[in-house]
């Protein structure tokens, strides 16, 4: 791409003539949006506790990648990744800047190879607003649309800074969140002296949904439609569908008033925006589900909870296979001595790891079977869970507990190890969120009020 200056760019993405789509719309709507800088605020900054010892670096740190972790120290050490260990086991929290050793990793662990030491070195909160940023944006929109609310063009350019580095771009909304046969989007960075932009919750759709959510409004507005039947006629996901039929159901929405209906400075509405994010999925994701004789089942894996319950949903899934309480389930994650898991973002985690702990708990249940199966007088295809006991197929009188059956194995464990299998879809999978509010607005001194 071109780079002019302190400016990098365009991105540009182009369908169709959005000249020809804009003579042919009825209405056409233009605006100019700005967003601001937002710096991540984690409950626990980035930071790093290493301990170099000449056979293997320990690293704990506050990450959503403990592969990723451990595959930087390992690049910039020049180290065999079997010489990096990293260890999250808990942590507090990341909105998608935690995925490296970054400069705090590096000064930490070359202060602990110096100091034959561990060393602990955790960003103070001050540190922790210049390192990453959500990147401003500055947006430039116009849309057009026929009669009946048909779109025929969109064409966006948008700036962003994201400091010293890349990623400010805002298109996604605008290209993904509507079918219209012309679309032009260009998207810039400008380069300042600041620290650079991280992924932040979804990199570029909340700047770009808040302009072109708000563009769409006001075509509706041009139109004289209702802003969410507009957005019925025009949006082709069945998921976003279900829910405004919700919204039409349960809210407000029916019972709102014209703008400027309220008398007074305080003016009341109603509003809905709506969202899109794909289905990533990574195949770094392999874990091991292993039963012990006494009736224990514990799943081991390298992937790491950083807040949303990576460690439940686990556990769920284990005990779903085994018949068992969530509660009886052991689950130790967060190690690169386990397999290896996937990275926390972008929402990938729990699509990617499910199916592998769904398949390695059925595979170590069925070893399980095998190896009990001769002591219960039986063949292990005559076996089946149910109701939390193990149950004979031909004759259901007879049932054991895990816990008996295990004690049946003629080794101290077995344990199952697999690797996430391909996607049986092949088209590309989308998600969508709708949002409503209801606010009040004191005209006087500008405050919102989410009601």
């Amino acid at each position: 791409m071109p780079q002019v200056g302190n400016v990098h760019g365009p991105q540009r993405k182009k369908i169709g003539d959005v000249d020809q789509g804009f003579s042919e719309a009825d209405v056409v709507v233009e605006g100019e949006y700005f967003t601001q800088v937002q710096t991540h605020s984690a409950l626990e900054t980035h930071g790093f506790v290493v301990d170099w010892k000449p056979e293997e670096m320990t690293v704990y740190a506050s990450t959503q990648g403990t592969a990723s972790v451990r595959d930087e120290f390992a690049e910039v050490f020049k180290l065999p990744k079997s010489q990096v260990r990293v260890i999250t086991e808990y942590m507090g929290g990341g909105f998608g800047a935690k995925f490296g050793a970054g400069n705090e990793g590096v000064v930490a662990a070359n202060l602990s190879r110096k100091a034959k030491a561990p060393v602990k070195l955790m960003l103070d909160r001050k540190q922790e607003h210049i390192v990453c940023n959500r990147p401003d944006s500055h947006q430039k929109l116009k849309i057009g649309a026929k009669k009946d609310g048909t779109l025929t063009a969109i064409a966006l350019t948008s700036y962003g800074t994201a400091g010293v580095g890349t990623g400010a771009g805002t298109a996604g909304p605008a290209t993904n969140l509507y079918k219209c046969p012309n679309l032009l989007t260009e998207e810039y960075d400008v380069f300042i002296n600041a620290g650079p932009g991280a992924a932040f919750r979804a990199p570029g759709h909340p700047q770009g949904c808040f302009a072109f959510e708000q563009a769409i409004d006001e075509l509706a507005v041009k139109l004289n439609m209702d802003p969410l039947a507009f957005r019925d006629k025009i949006d082709e996901s069945p998921t976003r569908r279900v829910e405004r039929k919700i919204i039409l159901e349960r809210t407000n929405w029916k019972n709102r008033k014209p703008a400027g209906a309220d008398s007074g400075p305080i003016k009341r509405g109603v509003g809905i925006a709506q969202s899109i994010w794909y289905r990533f999925i990574n195949m770094d994701s392999s874990c091991e589900v292993r039963v012990s004789r006494d009736g224990s089942v514990e799943l081991m894996s390298s992937v790491q909870d950083l807040g949303m319950g990576t460690k439940t949903l686990l556990a769920v899934v284990v005990a779903e296979e085994f018949g068992i309480p969530p509660s009886q389930v052991v689950i130790r994650i967060g190690d690169t001595r386990y397999p290896i898991g996937p990275n926390s973002g972008g929402s990938v985690t729990a699509g990617s790891i499910t199916p592998a702990v769904r398949n390695a708990a059925f595979q170590a249940k069925q070893k399980l079977f095998a190896a009990a199966a001769p002591k219960l007088d039986t063949t292990a295809d005559n076996l089946i869970m149910r109701g939390g006991k193990v149950v004979l197929k031909d004759d259901e009188s007879k049932s054991y507990s895990l816990k008996q059956v295990a004690a049946k194995m003629p080794t101290s464990e077995i344990s199952a190890r697999v690797t996430r299998g391909p996607e049986y879809a092949k088209e590309r999978l989308t998600y969508g969120g709708v949002d409503y509010v209801e606010l009040a607005v004191d005209t006087e001194t500008g405050r919102v009020h989410i009601e």
